[in-house]
């Protein structure tokens, strides 16, 4: 016992084979009132061994303190039968102890239960009671049975740091924090300084740490820290982290993580956030490299719930990174429970990320009752790929609220399957997606949705209030956008403006495809088609409205340029059982089919099925089969309305009607053409140079 004076050992001493058969295999400290006790001088513990704690040293601190540094080195200490473990080390520190290790190694360290080399414990602290570990460090294949193959920390309102280039090399744990294990409850947890963590490996959760951080607990790793090939059999690659009750995970400083794994979530990092004003902060530039999980998450997996958050502060990226038999191959977030917070304040870069099912890049789901908040500076992805969402794949269940804004661009995405860019998959009534911010979809590839993929069977709301864009963009069906509803309480509301550069489908929609039924869809702003085509028919668009659903394109559709090989060069657009389409103002100018429709093919079928072709409509230089500008089919009691202004200049039927050719048959089948209806320099080589009527 160390009472108000000093203890030093220094000069090469040297510990050799020291055994206890309880705690503290050389040596068993106890230190009070302002005692200290210094341990100095490349001192040397070699296989020292205990029975209970410490296998090279038990210290218990009472305001007291005790500095191991000068290149002291601890190897092949161990710890046996422990109720603790430490096995160079275990250290319980009351009421304003310190302790500080500098410049020391642990070589070989084990404990058959919690931390192979240092069990640092800060228990009823008052005023500042510390662990330093620091000045380069080393622990070298330390191993535990339990949690912590190198440090197990239980931070009880004290502080912990680790800095100054410290290394954990190799270390091992039979269970979680494969090479450190840290409980931080009010206290404060610091990794910088360019600690690295390499080749350490957990057989459950956390590769290299596992952390707890509860009730305003703070965890920093900041200032370059690489993780470098870090291994979990669970959760976590390189870190699991547990946030509950207001504390805080930051990882900040540019650092790095670099082909870590985990064989089911998260290859880089896992962490659960639970609670009002917890969070995760993932700061400037943070790099997850060629991270991968066999499940999901290759780079990140988070799931938050009842308030929490998951921030990114500055520019972070992720690039080679794979889930490789399930869902986000860069993220995978689960929001649940109120209001949620997915927040981007700089760029986030996902790159070349991929993931075998879903969500190539980032996966997200809703679950029931979820309110999630996703706010974006800037988010971009680049060369991602999956079967569903090759850059962004977005499930949402019943009574869910999200609400999207900010920058987002997709570039040479790719879906095996549905939404090249982004997928969104509705899996329950009475949900709600409001998409505020811009989207730009470059190259994007997909069986359906080369952009985008919408689809819902429930009661939805979804509202997208911003621009879009899509350039060379291609699927079967619906290069830029493929869109299915079919609930009568769906409503889907498109405000800003769509545009369509180059893209191209082998079936239906070059640019756009959208199928409505017993639902309803509004498009209120300007969606502009140039150079799309289709191996089929709508070489800009094909619209199918059936069983009482509702289409309006209130704004104008332009058509610049457009071809198909079948029918609708620049749109298709059929009605049945009821369907109703309205458009407002149409222009088409050098659109093409080798079939009927050169600009526009109009199908109404069944009662009371209804297209309307409202405001101003224009065809100028198209060109089709039959039907150089407009071909109409109408069939058992469809309707087409054309109102207010209809005008055909220079279009050309290589068969008939070289501006409009009309297909009526069936009693009940009406057309009805009001307003201002003119064919300038309008041919044919069949019947009808300007319009051609049959009526059967």
């Amino acid at each position: 016992m160390i009472n108000q004076g000093s203890l030093t050992f220094e000069g090469d001493c040297i510990f050799t084979e020291c055994k206890s058969l309880d705690s503290g295999g050389a040596l068993y400290l106890s230190i009070q009132n302002e005692a200290s006790v210094t341990i100095d001088d490349q001192c040397m513990f070699d296989q020292c061994i205990c029975e209970r704690d410490g296998g090279a040293i038990y210290a218990y601190f009472q305001y007291g303190s005790l500095t191991i540094q000068g290149g002291c080195k601890f190897i092949k200490c161990s710890s046996q039968n422990s109720w603790y473990g430490g096995g160079a080390i275990l250290a319980y520190l009351f009421r304003d102890g310190q302790l500080t290790i500098n410049g020391c190694t642990f070589e070989e360290c084990e404990s058959n239960l919690f931390g192979g080399a240092i069990i640092g414990q800060i228990i009823e602290p008052v005023g500042s009671t510390t662990i330093i570990i620091g000045d380069a460090c080393i622990f070298n294949r330390c191993t535990s049975e339990q949690y912590g193959g190198a440090l197990y920390a239980n931070i009880n309102q004290g502080s912990l740091t680790i800095d100054g280039a410290c290394e954990f090399d190799q270390c091992e744990s039979n269970q979680a924090g494969g090479a450190f294990y840290a409980l931080i409850d009010q206290g404060s947890l610091t990794i910088d300084g360019a600690c690295t963590f390499t080749k350490c490996i957990s057989e459950s959760s956390g590769g290299a740490l596992y952390l707890s951080i509860q009730n305003e607990a703070t965890v920093t790793i900041d200032e370059q820290c690489i993780f470098d090939q870090c291994t979990s059999e669970s959760n976590g690659g390189a870190i699991y982290a547990y946030i509950q009750s207001g504390g805080i995970l930051t990882i900040d400083g540019q650092c790095k993580f670099t082909e870590c794994s985990a064989q089911q979530y998260g290859g880089g990092i896992s962490a659960d956030i639970i609670g009002e004003n917890s969070k995760s902060i993932i700061g400037d530039g943070v790099v997850f490299d060629t991270c991968f999980s066999d499940y999901s998450g290759g780079g990140l997996d988070t799931y938050i719930q009842a308030g929490s958050q998951l921030i990114f502060e500055g520019n972070c990226q992720f690039k080679n990174c794979s889930s490789v038999n399930g869902y986000g191959g860069g993220i995978y977030l689960i929001c649940s429970q109120g209001e949620n917070n997915f927040e981007i304040t700089g760029d986030l870069v996902i790159e070349n990320c991929s993931s075998n099912y879903s969500g190539g890049g980032i996966y997200l789901f809703l679950s029931i009752n979820a309110n999630a908040s996703i706010v974006l500076n800037k988010l971009i992805c680049i060369d991602c790929k999956s079967q569903q969402g090759g850059g962004l794949s977005i499930q949402s269940d019943s009574n869910t609220i999200l609400t999207l804004s900010g920058q987002a661009s997709f570039t040479r995405c790719e879906s095996s399957m549905t939404g090249g860019g982004i997928f969104f998959n509705i899996q329950g009534d009475n949900a709600e997606i409001q998409i505020t911010g811009s989207m730009d979809f470059v190259d994007c590839i997909g069986t359906r949705g080369g952009g985008m993929f919408i689809d819902s069977t429930y009661k939805i709301i979804l509202v997208l209030s911003s621009s879009c864009t899509f350039l060379n963009c291609t699927s079967n069906d619906g290069g830029g956008i493929f869109i299915s509803s079919s609930n009568i309480d769906t409503y889907i509301q498109i405000t800003g403006i769509l545009s369509f550069n180059n893209c191209s489908c082998s079936y239906y929609g070059g640019g756009l495809y959208l199928s409505v039924t017993n639902s309803s869809i509004s498009f209120e702003n300007l969606i502009q088609f140039k150079d799309c085509s289709s191996l089929n028919s709508g070489g800009g668009i094909l619209v199918f409205c059936s069983d009482e659903g509702m289409i309006e394109f209130i704004g104008e559709l332009n058509f610049n340029n457009c071809s198909a090989i079948d029918s609708g060069g620049g749109g298709y657009f059929s009605t049945g059982n009821q369907g109703h389409i309205v458009t407002n103002n149409i222009t088409c100018n050098d659109c093409k089919s080798q079939s009927a429709g050169g600009g526009i093919f109009i199908n109404s079928r069944d009662e009371n099925s209804i297209i309307e072709l409202s405001g101003i409509t224009t065809f100028v230089d198209c060109i089709g089969n039959s039907g150089g500008g407009l071909y109409i089919q109408i069939y058992q009691s469809g309707q087409v309305i054309i109102s207010n202004r209809c005008t055909f200049t220079r279009c050309i039927a290589e068969y008939e009607g070289g501006g409009i050719c009309i297909d009526s048959q069936g009693q009940g089948s009406h057309i009805r053409i009001s307003g201002y209806l003119s064919f300038e320099l309008c041919q044919c080589q069949g019947e009808g140079g300007g319009l051609y009527a049959y009526n059967n």
